[in-house]
């Protein structure tokens, strides 16, 4: 297996404490699926249950086959990602993909915006990887903690990692080789103390 590469950038976020994220695509074809469910107008929260501040809307990709639209709006900046679900093995994920944005929100004197995060993580460009759980009403969403990353070193000691500053925010870089990331989702996906933080997007009734 090649080595997952890991960094961790300078600043505490808020939406994503830790994610996995990977240069090209990590799911073959054959792994996309599509469930009606993601569709629609989202709010999202932590874990804690405390409203975040961006709200989440996901409809079928008109450019894209089997792909989804994921229009993420923070105050008034707009993110435009391309969402793919696949499967491995019983584990479900979304990769979330940048397409384009309006800029980030950037408040002064306060902790990181939302978009702020989300534009740090993917517009380099790379693909965002959550574990997911897709119901009626909400989208569940697991990434990992810093203490999940340590976790996810102790069962791959073979991870090298490199420290790009001494922040919070853990990015996990998934090796380019699609079967190596694969199996590091897979060492990973059943792992609650990997995967221990939990966010949610509820679903907004429609009008």
């Amino acid at each position: 297996m090649r080595f997952c590469q890991l960094a961790l950038p300078l600043i505490l976020p808020v939406l994503l404490t830790g994610c996995f994220t990977s240069v090209d695509p990590v799911f073959d074809d054959n792994q996309i699926v599509n469930d009606p469910r993601i569709e629609g107008h989202f709010t999202n929260q932590a874990q804690d249950g405390n409203a975040l501040k961006s709200t989440w809307w996901v409809r079928p990709s008109v450019d894209f086959q089997k792909h989804y639209e994921v229009w993420v709006t923070d105050g008034p900046a707009t993110i435009e990602l391309i969402g793919t679900l696949f499967r491995l093995d019983k584990s479900l994920y979304l990769d979330l993909y940048p397409m384009h944005d309006s800029g980030q929100w950037h408040k002064p004197s306060e902790p990181q915006t939302e978009s702020e995060m989300l534009h740090s993580v993917v517009f380099d460009p790379r693909h965002l990887i959550w574990k997911v759980e897709i119901s009626d009403s909400s989208i569940s969403y697991a990434v990992p903690t810093r203490n999940g990353v340590g976790q996810a070193v102790g069962l791959l000691p073979e991870l090298r990692t490199s420290v790009r500053a001494a922040g919070e925010l853990a990015i996990i870089l998934l090796p380019k080789s699609k079967k190596d990331a694969q199996e590091c989702l897979r060492k990973f996906g059943d792992n609650p103390k990997i995967f221990d933080w939990k966010g949610k997007l509820i679903k907004k009734p429609e009008a």
